[in-house]
């Protein structure tokens, strides 16, 4: 079973990223993120996308040591 799981999880990752960069070459409009008052600069939807998949891939492994010794 173990010799199966990293295929997988590089099959799966490979899937995400081509499903990505098809979706940010159709979707090149500029959006503005809006949060509560403060309004960003225009922005491609492909790099919208890109940086929320990024910041929450990046974020567990980041997180997880220090909340670690605090879950039992």
């Amino acid at each position: 079973m173990k010799a199966l799981t990293y295929p997988l999880i590089t099959l799966i990752t490979a899937l995400l990223v081509i499903f990505v960069a098809v979706l940010a070459q159709q979707n090149a409009t500029p959006i503005a993120l809006t949060f509560l008052t403060a309004t960003s600069i225009n922005l491609p939807v492909g790099l919208v996308l890109t940086g929320a998949i990024a910041l929450g891939l990046l974020t567990p492994p980041i997180v997880y040591p220090f909340l670690r010794k605090y879950v039992p």
